[in-house]
């Protein structure tokens, strides 16, 4: 295959690399110190011309429902799902279907236990954790919390539940409520006090998080530790990019020569089993089999995937990827125990 000669910004070295990604990556302690730096370091070094999908692929997001108790006015749930035919928006993936899954990739470390639903929605949640535990996966789900009553916490937690994002956009109840419509601020609080007044041994690692509509923080760690009546969370984050609203730094889509490496790591898997590349796309736009009726084999090699690689590494790249302004990230989908939503919202980006 001919090279490319699109000039490419330099890489560090890998002796630089583990203080690059410590510093920039800005993961927690936990997580920085089980990277594979020769794994990040040949992830951020690839190119259109030299990247190759993994033998065993992850599976970034599993869809346990797509209900959602909210209607934000960021969320393409809110824009765009409820009027796409083949996206059911009151679904619940039965648990025989969401363990047939797991069974048919044994290899995976972490998992987030959500896309564009509400995880405290389902009823059974807890069993879906454990499912995952008995299996020795990391569990990681991001809530609203509004839905997640204490006897909800209490059965998820026992489970074992690992890493818990909590979204806290905003200790003002206006801008919280402009934020999180049909969302309530004071429920939200005893929500965060109840998960928060646990010993830390009888809950998850918690990070309280707001999307930063405006591009500045909505509240420092000390007025949210004022707010909770002095409890602190392992992390209050400011996330770094708003791409429902295309307000990341670097504002482009992919460009002829650039590389999103999602769909050469993994996929995530939709309520209804669909496949889809990436945990962005929420609609389903590239479906690439159904894992319910597939082998992860027949689907992570089969035509459909393939020819989305393809175009990836093409100059015309696929359609939603050309409007993402997410896939210049490195997101570390090289390292299985590590979920985006262990990011606390610092940029490595690689053209």
């Amino acid at each position: 295959m001919e090279q490319s000669s699109t000039p490419r910004s330099p890489i560090p070295s890998k002796e630089d690399l583990t203080t690059l990604l410590k510093a920039v990556l800005n993961l927690p302690d936990f997580a920085l110190d089980g990277l594979d730096m020769d794994a990040a370091y040949d992830e951020m070094e690839a190119t259109p011309d030299t990247i190759q999908p993994q033998a065993l692929p992850r599976l970034y997001q599993l869809e346990t429902t797509s209900r959602c108790n909210l209607e934000c006015p960021f969320c393409p749930r809110t824009i765009d799902l409820i009027k796409h035919p083949y996206r059911d928006m009151d679904a619940v993936m039965p648990l025989e279907q969401f363990e047939l899954v797991l069974d048919k990739m044994p290899w995976l470390k972490s998992l987030e236990l959500f896309h564009f639903g509400e995880p405290f929605m389902h009823r059974d949640l807890e069993k879906y954790i454990a499912a995952c535990k008995q299996r020795g996966i990391y569990v990681v789900i991001a809530s609203n919390l509004l839905p997640a009553t204490p006897e909800k916490l209490d059965r998820a937690f026992a489970a074992g539940l690992d890493f818990l994002v909590m979204d806290v956009d905003s200790l003002d109840a206006e801008r919280y409520a402009g934020m999180r419509v049909k969302g309530n601020l004071p429920t939200l609080r005893k929500r965060v006090v109840d998960i928060l007044s646990r010993p830390r041994s009888e809950r998850p690692y918690c990070v309280a998080q707001t999307i930063m509509l405006d591009g500045k923080p909505e509240y420092t760690e000390e007025e949210f530790i004022a707010w909770t009546g002095g409890l602190r969370a392992e992390e209050v984050r400011y996330k770094f990019l708003d791409s429902f609203r295309d307000t990341v730094t670097h504002k482009s889509g992919l460009g002829p020569d650039d590389l999103c490496r999602e769909a050469f790591y993994g996929f995530t898997v939709h309520v209804n089993g669909n496949v889809v590349p990436c945990d962005r796309d929420w609609a389903g736009e590239n479906v690439m089999g159904n894992i319910f009726e597939q082998s992860v084999e027949e689907i992570w090699s089969g035509e459909k995937f393939n020819a989305f690689r393809a175009a990836m590494k093409s100059k015309e790249k696929p359609a939603m990827c050309r409007k993402c302004t997410e896939g210049k990230l490195v997101n570390l989908r090289s390292q299985p125990m590590i979920q985006v939503n262990m990011f606390k919202g610092a940029e490595v980006y690689h053209t």
